[in-house]
């Protein structure tokens, strides 16, 4: 819609194609603006939203903090869609409803007529066998017979009172089901977002360049940066793994790189990033903020290209990173720079150099 395109969903692949020539980055902004306007709770940032719809107005509403908030009709044209789409569903709900009810009281009624015969042939047949006892008995059975009638009426009764309970039991589910008809699940385009951000550079660039002023601010204090880190990762529908890369983007960029590999500061809060992150997000933290390194000294700084294995060498030595994070990068070749690989040879010789001789020390 924003784009003015035509577009089509491929309902298996889960994959959407747009019509015309478009960058990355275009397409990439619209999405995150989407995430951002319809998606990501205004209040906790988590993407556990869902729309409502009451009186015309377009609500969302937290799943995960409880908060609800309006949208303007005006403020994005796709709400019209929305909107519209909601409506929809309700009426095919409400006519599929109304037919399952209309076949559902067909076969009640079927069953019932049915049932009303059956009870009268055997009616008919006890009759018989009544007069046969008569006969015999000389009317022995007649109390026996009045007695099963009250038998059978208390049963019918007891049945009717149980089809009246399901009834009123299937009225509560449809109640249930009309107030589940106004909500539309924001989670599956939140999961769609995360999926086209995964590996996606640009979106740690604009959520870096979101972050830098207040990033910068609070670099002396550690538990400030994490939280800050963790609210741009979710709003960007990045991974656990892009927080040392946003950081690196945001702080350590060009001329400044140099110096803050360097600062006890910096080292810090990139230490606090990985503590919170746990060990399971370790060796992706590691490997992206090498990629971070990469494109900023390979792309958009070039002619600092040869700095690259310095700045490396000192987040090992900071306990930054560690053999495995760098191998990890050396790995891949997504992004990949010759001026930077080139420069960081020597150092992933030595790096590996260094693990044989640990690896043959105890043997000699």
């Amino acid at each position: 819609m924003e784009l003015g395109a035509q577009s089509k969903w491929n309902a298996d692949l889960e994959k959407a194609t747009v019509q015309g020539a478009r960058t990355a980055g275009e397409l990439q902004r619209l999405v995150l603006g989407f995430a951002r306007d319809f998606v990501l709770c205004p209040t906790c940032s988590n993407p556990e939203t869902v729309f409502k719809l009451r009186k015309g107005e377009l609500r969302t509403r937290c799943a995960a903090c409880g908060d609800t908030k309006a949208i303007a009709a005006q403020a994005h044209r796709l709400t019209a869609q929305i909107n519209n789409q909601i409506e929809r569903e309700k009426k095919d709900k409400k006519s599929k409803k109304s037919k399952k009810e209309k076949k559902e009281k067909k076969d009640k009624k079927d069953k019932k007529s049915k049932k009303s015969k059956k009870s009268k042939a055997e009616d008919g047949e006890d009759d018989e066998d009544d007069e046969d006892d008569e006969d015999e008995d000389g009317g022995s059975s007649d109390g026996e017979s009045v007695g099963g009638g009250a038998a059978a009426a208390a049963a019918s009764g007891a049945g009717g009172s149980a089809a009246g309970a399901d009834e009123d039991e299937g009225e509560e589910e449809e109640d249930d089901e009309e107030e589940e008809e106004e909500v539309v699940e924001g989670q599956e385009a939140a999961a769609t977002a995360a999926d086209v951000v995964e590996d996606d550079l640009s979106a740690v660039l604009t959520a870096a360049e979101a972050l830098a002023d207040d990033l910068t601010a609070a670099l002396e204090t550690p538990p400030a940066v994490v939280a800050l880190l963790r609210t741009a990762q979710t709003r960007a529908m990045l991974r656990v793994g892009h927080r040392l890369a946003i950081l690196y983007m945001a702080v350590m960029r060009g001329a400044a790189s140099l110096e803050a590999s360097a600062s006890a500061v910096h080292r810090n809060a990139m230490v606090a990033v990985l503590d919170d992150a746990g060990p399971k997000h370790k060796l992706e933290l590691q490997a992206r903020l090498c990629t971070a390194v990469e494109h900023d000294l390979g792309t958009e700084h070039a002619a600092a290209a040869r700095v690259a294995p310095v700045i490396l060498r000192r987040l090992f030595d900071g306990h930054v990173l560690d053999e495995e994070g760098i191998q990890a990068w050396a790995e891949t070749r997504a992004g990949a720079s010759k001026a930077v690989r080139a420069a960081c040879e020597p150092l992933l010789t030595w790096l590996d150099e260094a693990e044989q001789e640990v690896v043959a020390g105890p043997e000699a």
